[in-house]
């Protein structure tokens, strides 16, 4: 059993380490082929689809950060991510104060923990 474990273990932190597809390919990216004021609407309805009030959300501060080096794979002109700063209504109709969030080139949001190091 323990032999078991230990396997799936294994398995599930081999992909930890890899570098996302996005990253490696630029035709992978969710932005690609796109100008800034359509990248910041895409990031907008990503970052605006799971509010309670999605129509009354308020963005500031968008920041692209394009190219990188990524496990070789150097991409000058690829959108990384886009940060940006949200203020959204909460259940009692009261907004909650501007927060810190990006999106990545897969499409993924984040707007929890990490934020102050990626979103410099």
């Amino acid at each position: 059993m323990k032999k078991i474990i230990i396997l799936a273990a294994l398995l599930a932190l081999t992909g930890c380490g890899s570098t996302p597809d996005y990253m490696k390919n630029a035709s992978s990216n969710i932005f690609n082929g796109m100008n800034d004021s359509q990248i910041k609407k895409t990031v907008s309805d990503i970052a605006s689809v799971k509010l309670k009030d999605p129509e009354s959300v308020q963005f500031r501060n968008f920041k692209i950060k394009r190219g990188g080096d990524y496990s070789g794979a150097s991409l000058p002109d690829a959108v990384r991510i886009v940060c940006g700063e949200r203020n959204a209504k909460n259940s009692y109709g009261g907004y909650t104060g501007f927060k810190t969030f990006y999106v990545d080139g897969s499409g993924f949001l984040n707007d929890g923990n990490n934020l102050s190091l990626v979103c410099k």
